[in-house]
């Protein structure tokens, strides 16, 4: 594919018009700050992950208990 075209320069640099917008100084960084906003699916997977690490770290505390326990009974009875 080929082709040509021409294009207008209205304004550059700080008389763009989203350098005109935007403004300066500290209004220029508070409206370029990225807002800390968190959408429905991302709430639902922090509650779903919140979940999910609870049960993990219950599971592995049993585990490990009842892995001590089972090596404990197998020292006090076992035969040697």
């Amino acid at each position: 594919m080929t082709g040509t075209g021409k294009a207008v320069v209205l304004a550059v640099g700080e008389r763009t018009r989203r350098e005109v917008e935007l403004g300066s100084g500290e209004a220029r960084a508070e409206k370029l700050k990225l807002k800390e906003e968190f959408t429905p699916l991302m709430k639902k997977l922090k509650i779903f992950g919140d979940i999910v690490g609870t049960w993990a770290w219950s599971l592995a505390i049993a585990a490990t208990c009842l892995f001590i326990l089972v090596n404990l009974l197998i020292v006090a009875f076992g035969k040697a």
